[in-house]
């Protein structure tokens, strides 16, 4: 399955990622598309951690109705 950025910078312009030091020229762009993947992938599973938190404490509520 292609990642989000893979959608998200279909088309765009390497361009504007590229760094000039010392009259060396460097295309940060594979770079900065690794971070940002890294970055959505740590938020993604944070995201599946709290929902499986809130599912476990709703069955542990219900439980606890039913033990009334």
């Amino acid at each position: 399955m292609p990642s989000y950025t893979q959608y998200m910078f279909d088309g765009f312009n390497e361009n504007l990622l590229k760094v000039k030091i010392n009259e060396n020229e460097y295309n940060i762009a594979e770079t900065v598309i690794h971070i940002i993947n890294a970055y959505v992938e740590a938020k993604r599973d944070s995201l599946e951690k709290f929902i499986q938190i809130c599912k476990d404490a709703q069955t542990l509520t219900e439980v606890q109705s039913e033990n009334l």
